[in-house]
């Protein structure tokens, strides 16, 4: 379904089923969980806050010698996709790059490490640059 369409059938909704569409998506996941709660109260410190934290645990475990990259990629993509902030996503990509950093200093540069940082720092260039 496209977003015209689904404006199209929103318009033929009374307030009561929309609210029941809402309650329902935020009863269904996660995700939509807390999306509606930063809508209904925005706090970005908080946010960046949470996300910064989900990325560090991957890519600087507290247990274990390898970092997880995909999921640490993961949790950038999903910020990007749900909170779009320039800002914030370059703050969250620095936190990659530097806990990624710091955990090949302090435990072990994996060569999928090491590329995947290259990478990410040039993206974040590449991103700042078009900010």
């Amino acid at each position: 379904m496209s977003l015209s369409s689904l404006k199209k059938e929103l318009q033929h909704f009374d307030k009561s089923a929309l609210e029941s569409i809402i309650l329902d998506l935020y009863s269904k996941s996660k995700e939509n969980k807390d999306y509606l709660e930063y809508f209904q109260n925005p706090d970005e410190e908080k946010l960046l806050d949470k996300y910064k934290t989900k990325v560090s645990d991957y890519i600087f475990p507290k247990r274990g010698y390898r970092a997880k990259i995909a999921k640490a990629k993961a949790v950038l993509r999903e910020f990007s996709k749900w909170y779009p902030n320039p800002e914030m996503e370059a703050e969250l990509q620095l936190t990659y790059i530097v806990r990624g950093i710091d955990f090949g200093k302090k435990v072990y540069m994996t060569t999928a490490l090491d590329d995947s940082l290259h990478k990410m720092t040039i993206s974040f260039f590449e991103f700042i640059k078009k900010y």
